[in-house]
């Protein structure tokens, strides 16, 4: 995927680091850590994409660039390692892709790492929920945020990779992204789940909340944190079209923290079913 939308925080950067950018799934934060990278391997300093060395890194071969994605104490160790070797070229470059999803152990063995790094080494760590990494590794960072993008990028970018699209499919991908160009395109690949989900959301008050609970933890157990994110961007749908009507959202704010609060659980082993029911319940009772 292109880098677009991001050009003030690519302008107002130094390329010190070390950087973790923080941000909802699909806002490009992997995107512009892969644009980071490039511009530090580029021998002109622009992410020039003609030069040997950004050849070698966009075909992946480049000596110097190291790209763990989770990663468990044994692979963050053996990286360690490799940092400790002298870098082929003038710096190492690390991307540590999902970040949060790596054990707080794995973290850990990277601090002094991160802490003593000199100008040999540039780590990027991506994430989306802070409360899984660090604070002693978050307080070392310069924190970046993917700028949103405006509907209107969105449907300019939707049209120009999906020309032969229903505009009415766009439209809601549009309406569903939230600024997040990555979910406009996973809703266009995968639109019978989305769409399923809207039909869901729209007549949540006739559905019955145990065949859908159920229906999702069975059918659908490996898009449980999509599922969440639907329901998340439906619920701030609806509390923006209060504000516009002037209408209180003291019932939906209640029924978005405690949706929040059981995405924070998804990975404890509880019962997904239950938290479901809990949320469809809740919604239910909101509208």
């Amino acid at each position: 995927m292109k880098l677009i939308g991001q050009d003030k925080i690519i302008d107002s950067l130094d390329f010190k680091g070390p950087y973790a950018i923080i941000g909802p799934k699909g806002s490009g934060k992997t995107t512009l850590a892969k644009e980071i990278a490039l511009k530090v391997v580029c021998e002109h300093g622009l992410g020039c994409r003609d030069c040997k060395k950004c050849s070698t890194f966009i075909s992946e071969n480049y000596p110097d660039f190291h790209y763990l994605s989770g990663g468990k104490i044994d692979e963050v160790k053996e990286l360690v390692r490799k940092l400790n070797i002298k870098p082929f070229y003038k710096r190492h470059v690390v991307i540590f892709d999902n970040f949060d999803e790596m054990t707080f152990a794995a973290q850990n063995s990277l601090l002094t790492i991160i802490e003593e790094s000199t100008q040999d080494i540039l780590f990027i760590l991506v994430g989306s929920k802070v409360s899984k990494i660090l604070r002693t590794i978050l307080s070392r960072c310069y924190k970046l945020s993917p700028t949103l993008l405006g509907e209107d990028v969105i449907k300019k970018q939707l049209k120009e990779k999906y020309p032969e699209e229903d505009i009415k499919l766009l439209d809601f991908a549009v309406s569903y992204s939230f600024g997040s160009l990555g979910v406009a395109f996973d809703i266009i690949e995968r639109k019978e789940f989305y769409i399923m989900l809207r039909e869901d959301v729209l007549n949540i008050k006739k559905k019955n909340f145990f065949e859908m609970a159920s229906r999702y933890a069975k059918d659908y157990k490996g898009d449980t944190n999509e599922i969440f994110n639907f329901y998340e961007k439906f619920i701030r749908y609806l509390m923006i079209k209060n504000i516009e009507n002037n209408v209180s959202n003291i019932r939906l704010y209640n029924s978005l923290k405690q949706l929040l609060e059981y995405k924070e659980q998804m990975d404890n082993n509880i019962n997904k079913t239950m938290l479901f029911q809990n949320i469809i319940i809740s919604l239910q009772k909101a509208i």
